[in-house]
């Protein structure tokens, strides 16, 4: 089957079609559903058929279904029914036809450029999200996570501060996997892997999660660009708009001398998609995420709703590892960044802490049951050469 033939089947599902792509408004194309097999991982599930596909397309019906059915009964009117409908439209399609009188879909929109808007290795975007794919980003992951529980993990991260030259000693810790996961960073798995996210406070976290902090991850890549195509293009609109502010395209030399290149994001592929909860952990240590290029984080929770967790980079790069640029972005909007400058959260005190993070590099997009590679395991799996 191509990604052609997947598409028509999914044109039935109200849930994917709130995220549909619109390939003639961005410089971004999905891969297709072969590619995505073909380069995932060794698993009989994928490659013999297609059921597990509409496994998942009844799965985010269901979930969709369901939301709508609660919205219903919370709202008690029509107003709001008629509101969720008209504003399914994408805002990457321009001529979609929309009801005079439905909310305006905000356009993505630039608010800061760190530590300067000349020497700029972090932004912010408001508007990251529409509200409707953020649910879709949720039912997806809930659905990977209860057919294949091999994309969850309950993550921890070592300490390891950047090394004073700009060098490696900054980079996750850990020796990789085979699935591409750091061994060492990952804790004792214990408990109900598919538990509702969110639930109470931070304060009993593990006892080992308050010393090197983490998350619990649902990974989306290959099934995002095949369920919610346009949640996928949206993570690269987001790169490229910072990426042509920041003129990162024009920087050669980091701070240190060291050659770098900081491909257009469109000739970029996705690396990792990432749904995480801070639920049962108490912060993340300072990290970077090696051989990435650029991160899409987007605040999937308000700030409001938790206490501390703090987001924070240091632009080692510029100033060394001393300065350190702190915020809290407010829901559904964007932190994108310079994948290889340090950065974590900080203690989270209390309150629900949700993010949606998206990591690109300078090599295809990763396949199906693919969690995370490093690049050596990436070219052998799949002979893949750079985009660059």
């Amino acid at each position: 089957s191509s990604s052609s033939s997947s598409s028509s089947s999914s044109n039935d599902s109200n849930s994917i079609n709130l995220a549909e792509a619109c390939p003639s408004a961005t410089g971004y194309t999905p891969p297709t559903i072969d590619r995505l097999v073909a380069g995932g991982a060794p698993d009989d599930e994928y490659s013999s058929g297609r059921g597990w596909y509409d496994v998942i397309v009844s799965c985010l019906d269901d979930a969709a279904a369901d939301l709508a059915a609660a919205a219903d009964d919370s709202e008690g009117d029509d107003s709001s029914e008629e509101e969720e409908d008209d504003s399914s439209g994408n805002r990457r399609c321009p001529n979609n036809e929309r009801d005079d009188n439905a909310p305006p879909i905000h356009q993505p929109q630039i608010t800061g450029l760190y530590p300067s808007p000349q020497n700029a290795i972090m932004a912010t975007v408001e508007f990251a999200l529409t509200e409707e794919e953020a649910e879709l980003v949720r039912m997806l992951s809930w659905c990977l996570r209860y057919h294949h529980p091999d994309q969850f993990e309950r993550r921890g991260f070592d300490y390891a501060p950047p090394a004073a030259d700009g060098g490696g000693a900054g980079d996750e810790a850990g020796t990789a996997g085979e699935d591409g996961t750091d061994e060492a960073d990952e804790l004792d798995e214990g408990g109900d892997e598919t538990a509702e996210e969110g639930d109470g406070d931070n304060a009993d976290v593990n006892a080992n999660a308050s010393n090197r902090g983490g998350n619990d991850v649902t990974f989306l890549a290959g099934f995002l660009q095949l369920y919610a195509p346009g949640v996928s293009s949206q993570i690269y609109t987001l790169a490229h708009m910072v990426w042509s502010s920041a003129n990162w395209s024009n920087i050669t030399h980091d701070g240190f001398g060291n050659a770098v290149h900081y491909p257009n994001p469109y000739h970029t592929g996705l690396r990792t998609s990432e749904h995480l909860s801070y639920a049962r952990w108490g912060s993340l240590g300072e990290h970077v995420d090696s051989e990435s290029v650029y991160t899409v984080l987007i605040a999937m929770a308000d700030p409001t709703e938790y206490e501390g967790g703090e987001f924070y980079i240091k632009p080692k790069s510029l100033f060394g590892s001393d300065f350190t640029i702190s915020l809290r972005p407010g829901r559904l909007s964007a932190i994108v960044f310079i994948s290889e400058e340090a950065h974590g959260v900080g203690s989270i005190m209390s309150g629900r802490r949700e993010m949606f993070t998206n990591e690109l590099w300078a090599y295809d997009d990763v396949g199906l049951g693919v969690l995370r590679p490093r690049i050596s395991d990436h070219l052998e799996r799949t002979s893949s050469s750079s985009k660059q």
